[in-house]
């Protein structure tokens, strides 16, 4: 049985302040692992929790189909996983009283061979977007739950509806590079777009200070970045010529890889 350590660091923390964390681990299931009959050959993992904690365990292997199991500290399955066919299972859970908890990789009885195992953690208070924010606060909240894939965010936090920031005209969910996109402007006047991108760019650099910048690709462009965890964090701002001379874009872009 492995043991997370990184985890007992969340477990003491996460209710200090708001917080998501996210871990990915690589295991392997070999022949010398367990294999029960009606179960099949499985790795198990020591998981301490606290009441409150909201969970996301994913587990994805390009040799064999995984299944995913949360195991509570009597010993009984609380959440499981599908098998996708696909070669990943994922949960989403809350967990709802704290001890060791446990999370088993399966296979089938034949199975074997290399996982990648993600964890992410967070709690209700953290999920919560909070519409009365102040800029900052706002950007705050969308660059933490970058870091997990923006998971928890759009699975509790209900982005869709309620994700806004005052000026906003758009935004952009794009699950493919993990980032959020805030348009501020779309259309024809450079003047007002450029007017926008200095207001915005302003405001964002008072919020990121510490953060190493950079001028971006374009030549309205500044690129915000920081290491935190495993996850390399970047928050851009941007004046797009998306047709030139004739249609201009400024949004604000977060995004954790």
């Amino acid at each position: 049985m492995r043991v997370l350590f990184f985890l007992l660091f969340i477990s003491t923390v996460i209710f200090s302040q708001p917080r998501v964390e996210y871990y990915t681990s690589s295991g392997k299931l070999e022949e010398s692992d367990q294999v029960k009959k009606d179960f099949g050959r499985y790795d198990g993992y020591e998981l301490p929790v606290q009441k409150g904690e909201i969970v996301h365990i994913f587990v994805h292997s390009g040799e064999f189909e995984p299944l995913v199991a949360l195991v509570n500290p009597d010993g009984e399955i609380y959440s499981q996983g599908d098998i996708t066919g696909n070669g990943y299972s994922y949960i989403n859970a809350e967990i709802p009283v704290p001890g060791e908890w446990l999370v088993y990789v399966i296979g089938n009885e034949k199975s074997m061979g290399e996982y990648t195992l993600n964890l992410g953690f967070t709690d209700k208070a953290s999920v919560k977007f909070d519409d009365k924010a102040d800029f900052c606060g706002k950007l705050n909240y969308l660059f933490i739950h970058a870091k997990a894939h923006f998971i928890f965010a759009n699975e509790y936090g209900n982005l869709e509806k309620e994700l806004n920031f005052e000026g906003m005209q758009a935004k952009i969910f794009d699950p493919e590079n993990i980032s959020y996109s805030i348009v501020f402007y779309h259309g024809n006047k450079f003047a007002r777009a450029k007017n926008i991108y200095d207001n915005y760019s302003s405001k964002v650099d008072e919020c990121l200070k510490g953060w190493k910048k950079e001028k971006g690709e374009k030549k309205n462009s500044v690129v915000y970045s920081k290491k935190l965890n495993e996850s390399n964090m970047k928050i851009a701002i941007w004046l797009n010529e998306i047709q030139q001379g004739k249609e201009f874009e400024v949004s604000v872009d977060v995004s954790g890889k």
